[in-house]
């Protein structure tokens, strides 16, 4: 459902294609345009306050802000960049992002593991 609001929202702003955000962020907001540089790409980093590992990024026609938290806000909002990146151009996009939970965690499946009648 949401890649279909997500197509949806992206026709209206004239993005050609599709590429789902993994994870899929807090807050998307398309614009219409594209970020497309002729010479050296113009990013921008500072920090700003966002939850831990958080970041901002904010994409328009002149270039590419990105705010963050912390070096590992900074690492995932790179990491959002090169998914957003269709060639040499990136789409205008206001993106706010941070975990759901401060703490991470492994899930065991412990029916495929094999234990012993014990």
């Amino acid at each position: 459902m949401i890649a279909l609001f997500a197509l949806l929202v992206l026709a209206d702003v004239g993005v050609a294609e599709v590429r789902p955000l993994v994870p899929m962020p807090q807050s998307v907001e398309w614009m219409p345009g594209c970020y497309a540089p002729t010479g050296k790409v113009n990013i921008i980093t500072e920090k700003c306050k966002v939850p831990r590992e958080g970041y901002e990024i904010d994409i328009n026609r002149n270039g590419i802000v990105i705010r963050h938290a912390d070096s590992s806000g900074l690492y995932y909002a790179k990491q959002t960049l090169e998914q957003l990146k269709d060639g040499a151009k990136w789409p205008c996009v206001c993106i706010k992002d941070w975990p759901r939970f401060s703490f991470r965690s492994v899930l065991l499946d412990d029916a495929r593991c094999f234990y012993g009648k014990e």
